[in-house]
């Protein structure tokens, strides 16, 4: 099944379904070789996700560079930084460089499930982002740093300090006490 699906500012590129499970969408210039090698990536990284994301989301691989300028949502840092993805949530697709997929899948799907809950405009998150270092590209807003605070924790790397650990709990407890 293929899906021709438009956003803005993008050559309008058809899609092949090639994933019911988690509704996965790629380019049709990837090898049968090369799908089960990114779908068995993403099948890895749901696993750690299952206990906040919703599964909602159309899940798109390209070949080409995500462009900036898809939504106002990835605006805020268009000039400073390249996108490896992009979540777009009012329309419910995850684009993903799968040249990228190792770095942006957790990151994109921080993103999903934080627009559905939102745990980016929450006190106890807004605490911890405004005693971290501003240097960062995802301390650029709330949103990028949950989300890529949420990925560091979920590949088990977000333990350095009392911060850190303070993070785990948290993460901890959104993941457990969350439905």
């Amino acid at each position: 099944m293929q899906v021709h699906y438009t956003i803005r500012t993008m050559v309008d590129p058809d899609f092949t379904k090639i994933d019911d499970e988690y509704n996965v969408y790629a380019t049709d210039k990837l090898t049968n070789e090369e799908i089960e090698k990114y779908m068995e990536i993403i099948r890895d990284e749901m696993r750690l996700v299952t206990s906040l994301y919703k599964n909602d989301y159309i899940i798109i691989l390209t070949d080409d560079n995500i462009p900036i300028n898809v939504s106002d949502e990835v605006a805020a840092y268009a000039e400073q930084y390249d996108v490896a993805g992009a979540t777009l949530a009012r329309k419910k697709v995850i684009m993903i460089n799968y040249n990228s997929i190792r770095y942006a899948l957790l990151h994109e799907l921080g993103h999903a499930v934080d627009k559905t809950y939102g745990f980016s405009q929450t006190e106890e998150l807004l605490a911890f982002y405004n005693r971290c270092d501003q240097e960062c590209y995802y301390t650029v807003n709330e949103q990028e740093f949950f989300a890529e605070t949420y990925k560091m924790y979920l590949w088990g790397m977000l333990n350095n300090g009392s911060l850190g650990a303070e993070m785990c709990e948290y993460f901890d407890n959104i993941c457990n006490n969350t439905n």
